[in-house]
């Protein structure tokens, strides 16, 4: 799944997955040590990659989008 940095909500510990074909939305809660994973690659990400909008993003090999991190 790829996963949006708008979805993220680290103030709640939580990744809030929005309605999916497969179910309804529903809340990811994040352990504190996840948190402070996850702080640490939105700072990278801003670094890098400043208009994705992926929580992980990668440089494309077919044209200059960004494509989630498998």
């Amino acid at each position: 799944m790829s996963l949006r940095r708008e979805w993220v909500a680290l103030d709640k510990r939580a990744i809030r997955i929005p309605k999916m074909k497969s179910g309804p939305e529903f809340d990811l809660l994040l352990s504190e040590h996840i948190v402070k994973v996850l702080q640490r690659a939105l700072n990278l990400g801003d670094l890098l990659y400043s208009k994705a909008p992926w929580l992980l993003p990668t440089p494309s090999t077919n044209d200059h989008r960004t494509d989630i991190a498998r």
